[in-house]
């Protein structure tokens, strides 16, 4: 890559929203014409070099990577302890996302999380009365790196439900006034030709990479729509825009 490329690290619940997040960064780089390239780098979940295939990954698994490179974390080192174990608890505390970050030469570390889970987290109770899924789900992953706010060098990709959102408002007519109120996306994705796989006898959507690969050129074809009915993608897109602005 170039070495006027902006590099960001990225932390997401799987590899369906890499290949999003890459398609939407390679297609803001190209309108921008600014010459500065953005470059993705995987950090969570990361392709097996043997098998070609990502682990299981989800929320859970991007909430477990905030805690073990959080920088405040709850780790003692005390005198007293026995060597290997003061040994052992240093390396557990040197595990910190900036150490990351400055070691990829990064510009930035981008953690995404679809907002559906609101109800599973356990940092709080979700009341949608109280507070909106985006915010709280922003309070989950700054709880799990034990920070007060959104550190300055790292931006969070929340789509409300998922980022299968996107996808649906690439298609054209429009359907629904606000397209992050939309629960059952999937159900609507899959007449539209994505293709399903059965899981506990109802079809679903297969969330294979090369399908989403596909699934995500279509819809950076259409991305001012997909800006103009999703607010979240437009954030995204407009962050993405400023760290590659030419001044």
């Amino acid at each position: 890559m170039a070495s006027n490329n902006k590099v960001f690290l990225l932390v997401c619940e799987g590899p369906t929203d890499i290949e999003i997040i890459k398609a939407i960064s390679d297609k803001i780089s190209e309108i921008t014409g600014s010459g500065i390239g953005i470059d993705i780098r995987e950090l969570s979940p990361v392709k097996d070099q043997t098998s070609g295939n990502y682990p299981s990954h989800g929320w859970t698994e991007v909430k477990s990577w905030c805690e073990r490179y959080s920088i405040r974390k709850q780790i003692v080192v005390s005198d007293d302890m026995p060597t290997w174990e003061k040994e052992l608890a240093s390396k557990a505390r040197a595990n910190r996302w900036d150490v990351l970050l400055n070691a990829a030469n990064a510009d930035g570390l981008i953690i995404q999380l679809d907002t559906d889970i609101a109800e599973e987290m356990t940092h709080d109770i979700f009341s949608p009365a109280n507070i909106d899924r985006r915010t709280f789900c922003e309070n989950a992953i700054n709880h799990w790196l034990s920070e007060s706010d959104k550190p300055n060098k790292m931006f969070y990709v929340l789509p409300t439900f998922s980022s299968e959102t996107w996808l649906l408002a690439s298609h054209e007519p429009e359907i629904h006034t606000n397209y992050e109120t939309i629960q059952d996306v999937e159900t609507r994705l899959i007449p539209l030709g994505y293709k399903t796989k059965l899981k506990n006898g109802r079809p679903r959507l297969k969330k294979i990479p090369r399908f989403y690969r596909a699934y995500s050129e279509r819809m950076v074809s259409k991305l001012d729509i997909v800006r103009g009915r999703c607010s979240e993608c437009d954030n995204f897109c407009k962050f993405l825009e400023e760290k590659i602005e030419v001044i």
